[in-house]
């Protein structure tokens, strides 16, 4: 540990276990150390704002939420 050093890391649920072993393994291992984290808001699928409609958009962003919680 760091004094005073935070994390910030942004996850993409649409991409959770659909990797190789070797990443399916780090998503787990994400996920069980979550605590040590700070997580931001990402897109579900890791998709481009910019190219995105504005109700795309939110659909993205509520699917990874629901996802999270």
């Amino acid at each position: 540990m760091i004094p005073g050093f935070t994390f910030s890391l942004g996850f993409s649920g649409g991409h959770y276990g659909h990797g190789s072993a070797v990443g399916r393994t780090g998503d787990a291992e994400l996920l069980h150390h979550a605590r040590h984290f700070k997580w931001f808001c990402h897109t579900w699928s890791h998709s481009q704002p910019h190219l995105l409609s504005e109700s795309a958009l939110l659909d993205q962003l509520m699917k990874n939420k629901e996802f999270a919680t």
